[in-house]
């Protein structure tokens, strides 16, 4: 044991781990337990830490991309005892602190959390509506113009409207609070009596979502439909959080042993879904009905999840997006007569998933835009070659500001602005 917490303590004067993860490990095993094999402490260590990272498990296969967890692990033989008969970690199906599913490793909680997202939104996703006659005539009249090239804003709406699950991805600028208010506006025609709720992970995302959906709706002449029951609210509101309960209510049990009360939406819209981490994903999923209407909205390359799992992320990192099934695109045809050229989806869920990419904030030859594109491609040199070689003004401009000039900058672009605000 001594040996154990000097190894502990070397890894935590390297800041390979931290206090969270070596009293984790201390209190998991050395502890409670007084024979744990030599390894399984480094594992817990391990564990922990790479769950601070976001990651929900050791991925065995990836760990050399990974920062810190080489180190321990090339220290400490931890795959040595993973298949050993330990007590502590189990297969999937087992109630042990860890699962280990041949190629992973994982807390019990978050390999419990995983599969049952993966089996609900499969089962979400492979539900389909059909589309009201009078919401087709509305659509035909409000889609927006297409000129010659698929227009990826219908296509979303018809997605929301014909799918049980949708995921819209989009930078900023690229209209998904537009295409949110056509699917709603849209969703009321066909029924006046939709119970709708709107989402976001914070308080201040969700006011803004509603803020910017009303400014939609007015621009897009949708005012003859009352949107003011529809509810904006935190996830952690809708779910009925209680501190004092520990939980969420939605999870109390109902008038039936063991069955939870489930929410009672017809549709949520749920804004900035990247930051959705897995364990409140899990509690959303678990709190509706299958049948329930759920869209996601967010950007899958910004705001990650502060807790582990970056759900919405990895949802939307598919090979071939916006490259839908035949039967997909034939419907879409029939609705709006636009065509899908590519139809080669490799994902399960390829037809529930859509990213928005033309930005009507700027154009697409603007500097902003080209700098946009090299990030997105991790070209880091290129990046940095065409900053300092930009120093424009104006709007799409781009201009490097070196760390010695910041307050330069701040007085003579934001002192100004504020005295101004403040009279």
């Amino acid at each position: 044991m001594e040996a154990v917490l000097e190894n502990l303590e070397e890894l935590l004067r390297q800041n390979l781990i931290n206090e969270a993860d070596y009293y984790f490990a201390r209190h998991l095993f050395l502890d409670k337990i007084k024979n744990c094999p030599f390894e399984l402490p480094f594992l817990a260590a391990l564990v922990s830490s790479l769950n601070r990272e976001g990651h929900i498990c050791v991925d065995f296969e990836s760990l050399d991309r990974l920062e810190k967890a080489p180190d321990i692990f090339k220290r400490f033989d931890i795959k040595k005892i993973l298949g050993e008969n330990n007590g502590y970690i189990g297969a999937p199906g087992e109630f042990k602190p860890f699962i280990y599913d041949g190629k992973r490793i994982y807390l019990h909680k978050y390999f419990e959390y995983e599969n049952f997202i993966i089996s609900n939104l499969s089962e979400r996703s492979r539900i389909h509506y059909g589309i009201g006659e009078r919401c087709a005539d509305a659509f035909a009249k409000d889609q927006c113009k297409s000129n010659g090239e698929l227009n990826l804003q219908n296509l979303a709406v018809f997605m929301g409207l014909r799918n049980n699950l949708s995921f819209i991805s989009g930078g900023p600028g690229t209209g998904k609070t537009t295409t949110v208010a056509r699917l709603l506006y849209y969703h009321l025609l066909q029924n006046k009596n939709i119970n709708i709720a709107l989402a976001a992970p914070t308080g201040k995302a969700a006011a803004r979502m509603g803020e910017s959906l009303s400014d939609s709706m007015k621009r897009f002449n949708l005012e003859n439909t009352t949107f003011s029951d529809i509810q904006t609210m935190t996830i952690h509101r809708l779910l009925g959080y209680s501190p004092h309960l520990g939980g969420f209510r939605y999870s109390r049990p109902g008038k039936k042993k063991h069955h939870p009360v489930l929410l009672g939406y017809d549709l949520i819209v749920v804004d900035e879904a990247s930051m959705i981490d897995l364990s409140l994903m899990f509690h959303l999923l678990k709190a509706l009905p299958i049948e329930t209407k759920l869209v996601f909205l967010g950007d899958r390359r910004q705001l990650a999840s502060v807790a582990p799992g970056a759900v919405f992320g990895d949802i939307c990192d598919i090979e071939n997006i916006n490259a839908f099934s035949e039967q997909f695109a034939v419907e879409y045809r029939l609705f709006s007569g636009e065509y899908i050229k590519e139809t080669m989806v490799k994902s399960p869920m390829g037809d529930n998933i859509v990213e928005l990419r033309k930005s009507y904030r700027y154009k697409s030859d603007s500097d902003i835009a080209k700098a946009a594109g090299m990030i997105e491609k991790g070209e880091s040199s290129r990046l940095k070659n065409f900053l300092t070689s930009h120093s424009g003004t104006g709007e799409g401009s781009v201009r490097l500001i070196s760390h010695s000039n910041l307050s330069e900058f701040f007085r003579e672009n934001l002192l100004q602005h504020y005295i101004d605000i403040s009279k």
